[in-house]
């Protein structure tokens, strides 16, 4: 085809503009299953796995039917697989063989080719088969020398791990001139609003040293005439930030790039301080999966162990559950901000499930489930009040959307410190856009605090009395921070000594600040968690680390005498408060050990 394009000399389209499908090319099920049950997709994920058990056995042929829709997503994705070496077919066996394929490729290297020789799809990645990848990679392929591509695609492609190895070729290899972002809140697209896709602008040949980039636009008639809110990235900064991956940061502005720069200075990334520290990141029990191994609030009901009115989160329930060989096992629901026992939504249950003990050792290789650690959720968003939310953990389990660092021990303190902070959310922000994998968190700058100093001196302390409320905790707090005031105070504190840590200038804090426009909007400007954290800061600039207490304490109390309600900072307490709950709990284990 097109014989007048492929030609000797210079093969392959002067242009190559489009607009791919952006579909994940993998079995779906709800699609799949809603043809014969309309309510398939208001299942749960395990209710869903019981109504394909029942379809089955009641329809004859469906399972097979099922069976060969999947093997489709296979064979598309084996065909890719092999579509990079059309040539490398196994020809014969043993020294025949390898002389007939050499022969071969002797015959095919003494003909003329009109084509470039790296056939496609040599960059898609080890993720999920994506159709924007597939047809951007062969656009790519189909370009001459020189000739340039427009694309408009997912941001995915500047973000993601899976386009790692697509991304390096239109670095390396390209000279990738635009990439322009826009999030969908206008509705161009019948998707949903926090979508975000980007046109992008590739010349083949050569390289790249820096990318013309805007993150996170809403108007599509800027790109009419974009220089106005450009960032010219680097693509040395690319490699800096995102060392494995070349993942782009979503800078907003040069003051952004200079702030980033600052902050990554040459510190250490998490990756290498965990790797430094013998930890481990650890997704544990897979929500859907591992199911089976789940015991339900109604299931510990029905065997005595749970009253109707019992609450999971409780240490006395934790204790007596505890007791008959069973942990809570923690959901991204299950926790907030340096808050493990999180209120959750209203009418929902943010600790639901537990599983047995017997189950955890046969289960899992490890058994850091005994101590305490840090867990994060999996699913974030750049655009919510806040995306890095982080708290310790008690002797528990979890699911795979709320994966944990294994192995810190005491360094967990200072890190849960680092994650709940403004700053480092700062950074998480202009990296993801929905879900916070692990190799978006490995990027970030970690600083070694210097013994004696202020961070080192305070936060481990502050984390431990805002997290270690119960007596689930091997070593609960002696003084505890319960009172929202206080907590309110504690994590102003510890949100300056973040700041002061990497260094920042207060109007550097002042900006990472206002990038959370609406974390804590309910509360008026002057009494805005982002509004006092600013003022602690400065404070802490200009007088110290003590001063900097005071004056978040100050805060604090001009916010309770207004009447302006805490937030989350409001925490559940057990019925009774915390001290009888602790007390009560103690008795029961210690009664357990008594009897054993």
């Amino acid at each position: 085809e097109f014989p007048d394009v492929f030609r000797p000399g210079k093969p392959g389209f002067d242009a190559v503009l489009g607009n791919p499908p952006w579909d994940v090319a993998k079995p779906n099920s709800q699609e799949f299953f809603s043809r014969h049950d309309p309510l398939y997709r208001t299942y749960s994920k395990t209710e869903a796995l019981r109504v394909q058990e029942r379809l089955f056995a009641a329809t004859p042929g469906l399972e097979e039917e099922w069976t060969r829709y999947q093997g489709r997503f296979k064979a598309m994705t084996n065909w890719v697989r092999s579509g990079a070496k059309p040539f490398d077919v196994t020809l014969g066996g043993g020294k025949a063989g390898r002389e007939l394929a050499a022969g071969w490729a002797d015959r095919r290297a003494g003909r003329a080719h009109l084509a470039h020789p790296d056939h496609p799809f040599r960059r898609q990645g080890s993720a999920d088969l994506n159709t924007y990848k597939l047809f951007l990679e062969a656009a790519h392929h189909l370009l001459a020398d020189g000739g340039r591509l427009g694309f408009l695609v997912p941001s995915g492609i500047y973000t993601d791990k899976g386009s790692t190895e697509l991304r390096r070729t239109l670095l390396e290899r390209c000279s990738w001139e635009w990439c322009y972002g826009f999030e969908n809140r206008a509705k161009l697209f019948p998707i949903h609003s926090s979508f975000k896709f980007v046109p992008i602008v590739v010349q083949r040949g050569g390289h790249t040293t820096a990318v013309r980039a805007a993150f996170m636009r809403h108007d599509v008639s800027e790109w009419e005439r974009p220089d106005g809110a450009v960032v010219e990235l680097r693509v040395e900064d690319v490699r800096r930030f995102a060392p494995a991956t070349w993942s782009f940061l979503e800078l907003k502005s040069a003051r952004d790039l200079e702030l980033v720069e600052a902050i990554y200075a040459e510190h250490p990334l998490l990756g290498e301080v965990v790797e430094r520290a013998g930890a481990q990141y650890s997704a544990e029990f897979h929500m859907t999966n591992a199911a089976r191994h789940f015991t339900s609030r109604a299931k510990l009901e029905r065997e005595g162990l749970v009253g109707p009115d019992d609450d999971l989160r409780d240490p006395r329930v934790r204790a007596r559950l505890a007791r008959a060989g069973y942990l809570p096992l923690y959901e991204g629901k299950s926790f907030w901000q340096h808050d493990p026992y999180y209120a959750g939504r209203p009418g929902a249950e943010s600790v639901s499930k537990a599983v047995a003990i017997a189950t955890i050792r046969e289960q899992l290789d490890s058994d850091a489930w005994r101590a305490p650690r840090l867990v994060f959720r999996d699913i974030a968003s750049s655009t919510n009040q806040r995306t890095l939310i982080a708290a310790l953990m008690p002797p528990a389990v979890h699911g795979n959307k709320a994966p944990s660092l294994d192995g810190l021990g005491d360094d967990a303190l200072p890190m849960a410190a680092l994650f709940d902070s403004l700053l480092v959310d700062y950074v998480v922000r202009m990296k993801v856009s929905a879900t916070l994998n692990w190799f978006y968190l490995e990027t970030l700058p970690i600083p070694d605090a210097p013994p004696g100093g202020p961070f080192a001196t305070r936060a481990p302390d502050l984390v431990h009395r805002l997290n270690a409320l119960g007596a689930d905790f091997p070593e609960p707090a002696e003084d505890p921070l319960i009172d929202p005031a206080d907590r309110l105070a504690a994590r102003l504190l510890l949100d300056a000594l973040v700041a002061d840590l990497y260094g920042l200038h207060p109007d550097d804090f002042r900006h990472v600040a206002a990038q959370f426009p609406i974390y804590d909007k309910d509360a008026p400007e002057e009494h805005r968690y982002t509004t006092l954290a600013v003022q602690v800061y400065d404070t802490m600039s200009a007088d110290g680390p003590e001063a900097a207490e005071r004056r978040a304490r100050e805060l604090a109390a001009a916010r309770r005498a207004a009447g302006v309600p805490f937030g989350l900072d409001e925490i559940w307490v057990p019925e009774g408060g915390w001290a009888k709950a602790n007390e009560e709990a103690r008795e029961i284990l210690a009664q357990a050990e008594a009897a054993a």
